[in-house]
């Protein structure tokens, strides 16, 4: 065996090295940093919601990395936590999701990371909606979800660092939000959700949780 061969078997190949899949927190890490590098006028709006879209969708990490590679040394201020600040900046500035959910005689759920579009419209007619924000990433820091229920149940669960404006009417039915979901928290340039619309013999509820709730 000559040197040349010697070492051919314990080389990794370098595309190999670099196809490591990325995990839920590695890409929330990157559009924490692509949050800061707006802030900070690195990227303009257009190039923030462009790269944070790529980021949602990559499936390795080498991906990401390419993202804010030329974003150093912002890059370097989330090296794999998820700093508050960053946090809360991925909640906003996503990109638009559905506009309605809508169960007759059946129900929907929308839970886990889904985009919230700047209004959301939810449409019951008996049957059930459940709206989980908790791992929403919003479009706009103001938010509107229109309900219209009619002999059905919205359930809409919101987290400790959205702030929430209730202004529905219940007609025979209810429309309401727990003390705790209406004590005002926003945090500054954080996100704020306008809940409104009508229940006709149905209701909507809308409940706060924190993420592990």
């Amino acid at each position: 065996m000559d040197a040349s061969d010697a070492g051919s078997d314990s080389a990794v190949p370098a595309p190999a090295a670099q196809r490591i899949r990325a995990s839920d927190q590695d890409r929330t890490t990157t559009v924490a940093t692509l949050g800061d590098a707006y802030a900070e006028g690195r990227l303009d709006y257009a190039e923030f919601q462009e790269r944070s879209e790529k980021a949602w969708q990559s499936v390795f990490t080498s991906e990401l990395q390419g993202l804010v590679r030329d974003l150093r040394p912002a890059a370097a201020e989330h090296p794999g936590s998820i700093a508050s600040a960053g946090h809360r900046l991925a909640r906003a500035g996503g990109a638009p999701g559905p506009g309605i959910s809508f169960a007759m005689m059946s129900g929907q759920e929308r839970s886990g990371r889904w985009n919230c579009p700047a209004q959301h419209t939810v449409i019951t007619t008996m049957g059930g909606v459940d709206l989980d924000l908790r791992q929403a990433v919003f479009e706009s820091a103001d938010t509107t979800i229109t309900c219209i229920c009619l002999m059905g149940g919205v359930s809409i669960t919101v987290p400790d660092d959205v702030d929430i404006d209730v202004s529905g009417l219940g007609l025979m039915g209810g429309f309401g939000s727990s003390r705790k979901a209406r004590e005002v928290v926003r945090p500054k340039d954080g996100v704020r959700v306008r809940i409104n619309g009508v229940a006709i013999m149905g209701g909507v509820e809308i409940t706060r949780k924190d993420e592990e709730g």
